[in-house]
């Protein structure tokens, strides 16, 4: 396990850190597991901080995105690396921050659910739907079906002790 610490720390240190590019970052979360609901509800109370215990993703661009949207303001002492060069999906300009850090929920904010949607992919998309078509009982059966954002949440990143 050293060995890998030592050759990531290594690799990151060619790469530059979120000081020189950006502050907000973005990270799709879901939580269609079991014990789902618990981390659901820990990344939906503000105040909570939840640490990372591993090194933790997140983009500068799109993200893979999922049913949750972690909006991460790092300051640069969070030591964000961009590995997008780097990355087998440099496309998602991935940055990767050291195991470590904390996310402190600043704000939830929930979805027009899926009335007003943004539907998940390779990019995203904005769906508003006629209201003649919200009244099919196709349309309100496909909201079980589909991936949407249901909750926007805000995060501020507390660096690494």
């Amino acid at each position: 396990m050293a060995l890998f610490e030592n050759s990531l720390k290594s690799d990151l240190a060619k790469h530059p850190t979120n000081e020189k590019y950006s502050r907000l970052f973005f990270r799709g979360i879901g939580f269609d597991y079991p014990e789902g609901a618990k981390d659901e509800a820990l990344y939906s109370t503000v105040g909570n901080e939840i640490e990372q215990e591993n090194y933790a993703g997140a983009s500068v661009g799109l993200p893979f995105l999922n049913t949750h949207l972690l909006i991460l303001d790092a300051p640069a002492a969070a030591w964000g690396h961009w590995i997008a060069p780097s990355s087998a999906l440099p496309h998602e300009g991935e940055v990767l921050f050291p195991s470590g850090i904390k996310f402190r929920i600043a704000d939830v904010v929930k979805s027009n659910g899926f009335k007003r949607a943004h539907f998940m992919g390779s990019f995203l998309i904005d769906i508003i739907p006629p209201p003649f078509l919200e009244k099919k009982p196709e349309f309100i059966a496909a909201e079980a079906n589909y991936k949407y954002i249901k909750k926007y949440i805000y995060t501020a990143v507390i660096p690494a002790a």
